[in-house]
C-alpha cells in the first residue's frame, strides 16, 4: 500500500497487526489506524473516527 500518501517507486510502508500500527519509513511517519486514516483522507481525528 505505498502511493496513498505519496509518489513512490519501491515500498518503504509497514503494518504490523499484531500492534495495530503503521509506519512509512519514507516519511518516518507512522501511527494508529485513526492516524492512518487521518493522513489519507486529511482530517482530523474526530472525523477518522466516524470513518
Amino acid at each position: 500500500m505505498w502511493g496513498k500518501l505519496r509518489e513512490e517507486k519501491t515500498a518503504s510502508f509497514n503494518i504490523s497487526l499484531e500492534k495495530n500500527l503503521w509506519y512509512d519509513f519514507g516519511i518516518s511517519k507512522g501511527g494508529s489506524d485513526i492516524d492512518l486514516i487521518m493522513e489519507i483522507e486529511h482530517c482530523d481525528e474526530k472525523e477518522a473516527i466516524k470513518k
